[in-house]
């Protein structure tokens, strides 16, 4: 039996082997696993980069004003690629221009659950709260937006860009959003 083997083994594809061995009456389970790995991986692989095309494509479509197709394109790549929170943040986006408040707040906070330290999503949340009424709710997002503010966290790099237009404008527009944040706070939340 090896010797059969071995000379199925030198004269015949890889693949053909596999399935040569797959349909025997002998138990060759120990490739098994291993293709089911592979093929695991290379589906996670494949979900990611239709998500991708998918977000791509909503972007565009929002950015041409086509919302109700961003808002389509948005759920297929949730749809493939349900971690990515910048697919909710932007879905949030998109519905807050159709004027679907409550579903924009759903998105803000799946964009939360997938990353915490997201302050835009706590500051757009906290805007859209402060709409529908919520002004206990909006209090909590903007208290969030000071904790995880990159204008603060960021001084180091930004002094790092500070002769770059990046840096200076990423600066700027972080300390003005903050302090537009402070006295929203001071109006709203005493």
């Amino acid at each position: 039996m090896q010797k059969t083997l071995l000379i199925i083994f030198g004269f015949m594809p890889t693949f053909c082997f596999l399935e040569y061995l797959n349909n025997t009456k002998y138990n060759f389970s120990i490739f098994s696993p291993r293709v089911r790995a592979a093929e695991k991986f290379s589906t996670k692989k494949m979900k990611e980069k239709r998500a991708n095309i998918y977000f791509k494509n909503a972007f565009k479509k929002w950015e041409s004003g086509d919302l109700n197709g961003a808002l389509s394109d948005y759920d297929k790549a949730i749809e493939f690629y349900p971690d990515a929170y910048g697919t909710y943040y932007n879905r949030g986006l998109v519905n807050i221009e159709l004027k679907n408040y409550y579903q924009a707040i759903t998105d803000f906070t799946n964009s939360l659950d997938k990353n915490s330290k997201n302050d835009d999503a706590y500051y757009q949340r906290g805007v859209v709260k402060e709409w529908v009424g919520d002004i206990k709710g909006a209090c909590f997002d903007m208290e969030k937006v000071l904790e995880n503010s990159y204008a603060e966290k960021w001084n180091n790099d930004i002094a790092k860009l500070k002769n770059s237009r990046y840096g200076s404008d990423l600066k700027f527009v972080q300390n003005k959003r903050d302090i537009k944040v402070k006295n929203w706070m001071k109006e709203k939340c005493n």
